[in-house]
């Protein structure tokens, strides 16, 4: 499959790119492992995580792009629908190494993820998301509130807490003060695979805050 044959709508283009670059805490323009790793260790020490927990967090941050893999492995009737992902393959592969991950490169690997029917993307998507709600909810009452959410999006290297407030605000409609985790991972799920300009995140979390 060439790389450019699927073609993103700009503005989930914009939105990759923007999750990428936020997770380039360095700034230096390249992904590799042991960013994630020091993420990782970000995350045990800020919420001082249990092992297992821990696990589970570094299995998604150090190792996510090769889970994706594994899920399109069980999940797809065609065994051949990895070799419709071959820029998937090789951002796992780098990031098992001590490779760099270019933000084309990344781009391509989501799109091609995109491309499968149905896309491997949004359910691990969805999965490491709810993870990290757990992670965030510290009393374990169901909800986040907006110092939770700052708390824990600092350690995915956001820091604009004006930015996470707005977020914050738009997601909690009711203005309760907290949100849940559906509230929470459909935000995300929306910024990640959808089109709306005045959702919460594509609002604010923009280039501007980077």
């Amino acid at each position: 499959m060439e790389l450019n044959r699927v073609k993103l709508p700009k503005i989930i283009e914009q939105k990759v790119r923007t999750w990428y670059r936020l997770h380039n805490k360095k700034k230096n323009g390249f992904m590799t492992k042991s960013d994630f790793v020091e993420m990782t260790q970000q995350f045990i020490e800020e919420y001082d995580l249990s092992t297992p927990v821990a696990e589970k967090v570094r299995s998604w941050l150090v190792h996510g792009w090769s889970s994706m893999i594994e899920f399109i492995k069980t999940s797809e009737d065609n065994g051949n629908a990895l070799d419709t992902v071959p820029t998937v393959l090789k951002v796992a592969k780098i990031l098992s190494s001590e490779g760099k991950v270019t933000e084309d490169m990344y781009v391509h690997a989501y799109i091609e993820s995109m491309q499968l029917q149905p896309s491997p993307f949004p359910t691990c998507f969805r999965q490491m998301v709810s993870l990290f709600f757990n992670v965030f909810d510290t009393d374990k009452d169901g909800y986040l509130t907006v110092d939770d959410l700052i708390r824990g999006l600092r350690c995915f290297g956001i820091t604009n807490t004006e930015a996470v407030r707005a977020v914050f605000n738009d997601i909690d409609v009711n203005n309760t003060g907290k949100i849940d985790m559906e509230c929470y991972i459909s935000a995300w799920v929306e910024f990640m695979t959808g089109t709306d300009a005045n959702a919460a995140m594509a609002k604010h979390f923009t280039p501007a805050i980077l």
